[in-house]
């Protein structure tokens, strides 16, 4: 078969097309997928964060009632220890 320049040249820029396009496709999915994980990771330990914030906050109010029971004696003290710690 007889090839010509332009036929030569036409192959030559339809093959880089083909593999730019499969560079392009590739890297999409990856970036794509990497997206999706790193979303889901965020969002877990946005999560985790408000759940330790509301524990260090029940924590701090069982604390203070406690200390107020101890040292007062307040019977409104120790029950609000219990509903604090009731409340987690």
């Amino acid at each position: 078969m007889n090839m010509t320049i332009s036929r030569k040249l036409f192959g030559g820029f339809l093959a880089v097309l083909i593999i730019l396009t499969a560079t392009v496709a590739i890297g999409y999915s990856q970036i794509t997928s990497i997206n999706s994980t790193y979303t889901d990771l965020i969002e877990d330990k946005a999560q985790k964060l408000i759940q330790i914030k509301e524990l260090q906050i029940a924590v701090k109010q069982e604390q203070v009632s406690m200390r107020g029971y101890l040292i007062i004696g307040d019977e409104s003290a120790l029950q609000n220890f219990t509903v604090a710690h009731n409340e987690y």
